[in-house]
């Protein structure tokens, strides 16, 4: 039998199972005669889609009903079921009323077809012979009233009208109510729960309410509790009996102190197969609510892709829902998602291709050795559900992706890191300050060590200038001799007592005088290279400023940012006329200094002419005070040379105290981080996350490089070609010293205050972890995730890396999964998020196909001598649900060859055995 298709295959529509029309036999509220216009008219005008027609142990009412809408309303494609509703003879609730129980058939089931059921079932009533009246018979009001029937009439009924082999599903639901006449027997009573039990058991379906789903969707409803119940599809309707009950009930939600009516949605096509569906999936095909069920934001839903060019065709319509595209090899299938995704958003799509590893940059495209720029004659655009849209977002998942993403480390962390970040936007926050203080904490370290460096020449100069002095014990031994052949000297002269002390004080205070001069003329030649005369003054060349802020501004927000670098910017001219102002204001104050000393000596030489003169007279003693000054000068240059070297010493050791420091400040800011984290649940999807920190072997590789490797050290391990970094880390003075004399080789050409910095530098690596049922992925270990769970978390991360549910476009995901990770672990989560976001999946897979329950099936073909397509088209995409049927059929295009459900079971891996899984779904 040919199943109407629906292109846009399942969707949510209202139905109401279960209306009486104008003339239904009993509590007819329409009035007389029957207005079947009026009637047809509601029905055509409101926003449900199937109705069941509902007479009293009779279809009168569905066949009037189904003629008159007809003629009516041709081109409708609303649905009417024929809705026979009976009393069994069977009661089971504290009033003693018998329970209802309908037979829902086919819409296009035939009047004889109906007729001899009815004519086949008998009722409990008798006539004067005895025998019992078929529901045909039945004619006063009376006999409506009294009549009841079996569940054994109804049973061979059905066998006799449709046949012992016929699955009665196939042609005819059965329906019983849950509330006051349906099967709620009271508590306690045993024998009527142990019947009302019979008779669900008995049943399709339910009639009920939202509060009555939860019940018949458990599977341990049966008293004894020996029986597995099946769950069952709970339907709300009207029941209305009148047109005022119809105009206020009829897919609405209506709840008074009197009257409580509820709208039922079914996702489905609009057939019988359709609501055959909600057998299977009672909980995911039926919703009884007020608003449309899993309702997307427009602009986040496509709704068409048009083509215009390639052999593609004009439009392919897209459900909201989970999209499957099938199709033989190489038929489009994938070509199609590729197209959809680079038309929304083409640098990204570009991007994803050729992370997933299967194209090269500049080889990206929709299909394998075709280019986007091979097909840029080819216009693709989508059209989403809200036409006001022009830009939209989609996630695209090309195949192999999520298995290239779960073997990379540090993709694994880069994944996890949004949806963290989602979960506690304050954890983005205490990241990235971790990240920018470690970067801090290593920028200062970096410039201790080559600060320590520039001080280890410096040093290695001071201690060089000391021994070219010399002693300076022998050198005040030689002053000491000097000073005593001076006294001797002046002794044996014609000068008083006074006058040789007077002398020596002027020759000190003369040879302190010379001291400072010649410091000052070393100074001078110092700063000369950054100071260039001008007529009156000085001005610096060759120095420079800069304010450095930590962190950098960048990780602020875009506003703060620009605000701190225009600081920044303006702290630097005062900074740098400041720093002018000191080296030229220094050096004025050597310039006048100099000045002064000049006039001191000049001023001393003058007062004291006389007496130098009567000094200087006598050769020998001029001679050795000469001599012995330049002694005490030598002396003081050596001291002044050693408290130089000592502050040196001081300096360096304070850089070593600086990295020892700065590398416990870094280890705090990552251990602060981790325990923030570990201070919180942190949860998504059934995934638990962590946090794992540790030097990497990549990194100590890294570092490592520039180190000689032929022999071992304290610093160096030659078999493993690795750097002992705790012993760097223990000792780093002595570490550097074994780097700057050499004791610890590096390879040539290397810069040791490189290598120092970035082995005193490293840093642990920050990683996630994810653990879903006691599995892991992620950190610094193997993962023990199956390939199932591995894609499962790949795929719930990438889901999770923006607030928006942004459609999903998935090619082929069962790759490198077996059938049970498949269906144990990617279906189950498909059904899922197909609720908050629209999926397009590429698929070859039944189980997923099938398994997940697709909305809509796309079947793509590729034009060839044996797989023809209309019109010789390259590319032809037929769309339907699952649900669609239609039996095979020569034709000259493989497309129209069969329904949907056909085209899936031969194309699809797996296909026989999914379908067998869900043989009563969909009846193969």
């Amino acid at each position: 039998m040919t199943v109407r298709r629906m292109p846009r295959g399942s969707e949510w529509r209202k139905w109401d199972l279960h209306l009486h029309s104008p003339g239904t036999k009993l509590g007819d509220g329409y009035g007389a005669p029957p207005d079947l216009d009026r009637f047809c008219r509601m029905l055509e005008e409101s926003d449900v889609q199937v109705f069941g027609i509902t007479d009293y142990f009779s279809a009168d009412g569905f066949l009037a009903v189904a003629k008159h809408y007809g003629e009516l309303f041709p081109q409708s494609e609303k649905v009417l079921l024929p809705n026979i509703e009976l009393r069994l003879n069977e009661t089971v609730n504290g009033e003693n009323q018998d329970v209802h129980i309908h037979l829902l058939l086919r819409p296009d089931v035939s009047e004889e077809m109906v007729t001899k059921l009815l004519s086949e079932l008998k009722t409990t009533t008798t006539d004067a012979g005895g025998r019992h009246l078929r529901c045909t018979e039945l004619q006063h009001r009376a006999q409506f009233e009294r009549a009841t029937v079996t569940r054994k009439d109804i049973h061979d009924a059905i066998t006799e009208t449709f046949g012992s082999k016929a699955v009665r599903d196939d042609n005819v639901l059965v329906l019983v109510p849950s509330n006051n006449d349906g099967i709620r027997a009271r508590s306690g009573q045993r024998r009527r729960e142990n019947l009302a039990d019979e008779i669900d058991k008995f049943a399709d379906a339910i009639y009920g309410n939202s509060r009555n789903v939860a019940y018949f969707l458990r599977n341990d409803r049966y008293g004894n509790g020996a029986q597995e119940s099946k769950p069952k599809p709970v339907f709300a309707c009207c029941d209305a009996h009148s047109f005022e009950q119809l105009e206020l009930w009829l897919g609405k939600t209506v709840e008074t102190q009197d009257t409580r009516k509820e709208t039922t949605w079914i996702k489905a096509d609009p057939t019988f197969e359709g609501l055959q569906q909600t057998l299977v999936e009672p909980e995911h095909r039926v919703r009884i609510q007020t608003s449309k069920p899993d309702a997307k934001e427009p602009y986040k839903v496509i709704s068409a892709v048009h083509f215009d060019g390639g052999g593609f065709p004009a439009t392919i319509v897209l459900n909201p829902n989970l999209v499957s595209i099938i199709g033989s090899r190489s038929s489009g299938k994938s070509a199609l998602m590729a197209y959809i995704a680079h038309a929304v958003d083409p640098g990204y799509t570009v991007g994803q291709q050729i992370a997933s590893g299967l194209m090269q940059d500049g080889k990206a495209g929709p299909a394998a050795a075709l280019t986007w720029e091979d097909v840029s004659d080819i216009a693709c655009t989508v059209e989403w559900a809200d036409p006001a849209v022009k830009e939209g977002k989609i996630i695209y998942i090309p195949q192999n992706s999520l298995f290239a993403v779960s073997e990379r480390p540090d993709e694994i962390t880069a994944k996890i890191q949004p949806a963290l970040y989602r979960m506690d936007s304050n954890l983005k926050t205490a990241h990235q300050r971790m990240q920018a203080d470690t970067e801090s904490s290593q920028l200062i370290i970096s410039d201790a060590v080559d600060e320590w460096f520039r001080l280890a020449d410096r040093i290695a100069d001071a201690r060089s200038e000391l021994r070219d002095l010399g002693d300076p014990a022998a050198i005040a031994s030689t002053r000491d001799d000097l000073a005593a052949r001076v006294a001797n000297l002046r002794a044996a002269s014609a000068l008083s007592p006074d006058d040789v002390e007077n002398y020596q004080r002027l020759v000190d205070q003369l040879a302190a005088n010379s001291s400072r001069r010649a410091a000052i003329r070393q100074e001078t030649a110092a700063i000369a290279p950054y100071l260039s005369a001008t007529d009156s003054d000085y001005v610096t060349t060759g120095v420079s400023a800069e304010v450095r802020l930590t962190p950098l501004p960048d990780v602020f927000p875009q506003n703060l940012e620009s605000q701190l670098t225009r600081i920044v910017a303006e702290a630097v001219a005062p900074l740098r006329q400041s720093i002018d102002g000191a080296i030229i204001g220094y050096q004025r104050a050597l310039g006048q200094e100099a000045s002064q000393l000049e006039e001191e000596e000049r001023s001393l030489r003058e007062a004291n002419a006389d007496l130098i003169a009567r000094n200087q007279s006598n050769v020998e003693l001029e001679e050795v005070v000469k001599a012995h000054k330049r002694q005490e000068e030598l002396l003081n240059k050596v001291t002044s040379k050693q408290k130089n070297l000592k502050e040196l010493l001081a300096t360096q050791d304070a850089q070593v105290e600086a990295i020892r420091t700065e590398r416990a400040v870094l280890s705090k800011h990552i251990e602060e981080f981790a325990m923030r984290f570990r201070s919180s649940d942190r949860t998504l999807d059934g995934m638990e996350f962590g946090i794992e920190y540790e030097v990497t072997t990549e990194a100590l590789q890294a570092v490592s490089q520039g180190f000689n490797r032929q022999e071992n050290t304290p610093y160096f391990e030659r078999s493993s070609e690795l750097l002992k970094i705790e012993s760097v880390l223990a000792d780093p003075a002595a570490f550097l010293k074994s780097l700057r004399d050499g004791t610890q080789k590096v390879r040539i050409g290397s810069s040791l205050p490189h290598l120092a910095a970035r082995a005193l530098m490293i840093a642990p690596d920050v990683r996630f972890i994810a653990t879903l049922e006691g599995d892991r992925i992620g950190g610094f270990e193997r993962s023990s995730m199956t390939p199932g769970k591995q894609a499962l978390f790949a795929l719930s991360l990438m889901l999770n890396e923006s607030d928006e549910a942004w459609p999903l476009l998935i090619d082929q995901p069962e790759d490198d999964l077996d059938s049970r990770s498949i269906f144990d672990t990617i279906v189950p989560y498909l059904v899922q998020r197909k609720r908050d976001r629209q999926i397009l999946m590429v698929s070859h897979d039944a189980n997923l196909v099938v398994g997940a329950d697709s909305e809509q099936v796309v079947v793509a073909n590729r034009h060839g001598n044996d797989r023809r397509n209309r019109d010789d088209k390259a590319f032809a995409y037929m769309t339907g649900s699952l649900e669609h049927t239609a039996p095979e059929v020569a034709s000259d295009y493989v497309l129209e060859s069969c329904g949907i459900r056909e085209h899936a079971c031969k194309i699809l891996d797996g296909g026989e055995t999914a379908f067998q899984k869900r043989r009563d779904k969909y009846k193969i």
